[in-house]
């Protein structure tokens, strides 16, 4: 099992994001190595209760991952290859627009093979911050992005996306919680690189829902946790008490109001 490049526990703020856990819980005796320096997982105290609260979030963000995959995989499937020329979101027409959603695979397949040598951005709020300035100002690019990301689903987009969901689930068990890879914004730890990940695969699920009609059906996991990621990018941009307000009924959202 992989594992990140990175301090002992207990040597820096991760926030409670930064172990292991989940299937990836380190047992007794096991070390992990780091590209920076080995260490040692001390074993848990004898008659603990509960797990550390970053192996739950592993768990938590890897399930939830999981769940959106299958879900978005199985939306794609029920939408006739007929309609993909249609209209998707904004300037996409529906194939750019699921090749897109897609990437959130791809991207993880790829960065798994690209370690990073220290963790740039220790949450999944820090990846949405740090691409802000580019979602500005490179709209083109991502626009161009997905239309090339739509063309890649070639004639049975279905098939396609279940094979490469198929791919990074196999792929996936071979990483620890706590691996760095090199993403576009910077070197992640995989816990919270998979939170983006399913933020993306929800959001546009959505997208393709109100687009389609066909509903994604999301499981409760990957709903909170993407609705919490978008919380805490609002907070950590200064617009959480206006989320707050509107969501509890004071406050309409400002006109244009996004936290992408």
């Amino acid at each position: 099992m992989r594992t990140c490049a990175g301090t002992p526990p207990g040597t820096e703020d991760t926030g409670g994001t930064g172990g292991t856990g989940g299937t990836d819980t380190a047992r007794e005796g096991t070390t992990l190595h780091s590209t920076a320096a080995d260490w040692v997982t001390a074993p848990p105290p004898a008659g603990a209760g509960h797990l550390p609260v970053m192996m739950e979030h592993m768990g938590d963000s890897r399930s939830a991952f999981l769940s959106a995959s299958e879900s978005y995989v199985d939306q794609v499937a029920r939408i006739p290859v007929a309609e993909l020329a249609g209209p998707g979101l904004g300037a996409w027409d529906l194939r750019a627009l699921v090749g897109h959603a897609a990437r959130s695979l791809t991207t993880v397949e790829t960065y798994l093979d690209q370690p990073a040598a220290e963790v740039a951005l220790p949450r999944a709020a820090d990846y949405y911050l740090a691409i802000a300035a580019t979602l500005a100002g490179g709209g083109d690019a991502v626009l161009e992005r997905g239309r090339q990301a739509g063309l890649a689903l070639g004639e049975d987009p279905a098939t396609y996306v279940r094979e490469l969901a198929a791919r990074v689930h196999a792929k996936l068990p071979a990483y620890d919680a706590s691996y760095a890879m090199t993403t576009i914004a910077g070197g992640m730890r995989l816990d919270e690189y998979l939170r983006t990940r399913t933020f993306e695969l929800v959001v546009h699920g959505l997208d393709i829902a109100v687009a389609t009609g066909v509903d994604p059906g999301f499981a409760d996991d990957p709903l909170v946790d993407a609705s919490t990621l978008a919380a805490q990018v609002a907070v950590r941009s200064g617009r959480g008490p206006t989320l707050l307000l509107a969501l509890t009924g004071r406050h309409r959202l400002p006109d244009g109001f996004s936290i992408v």
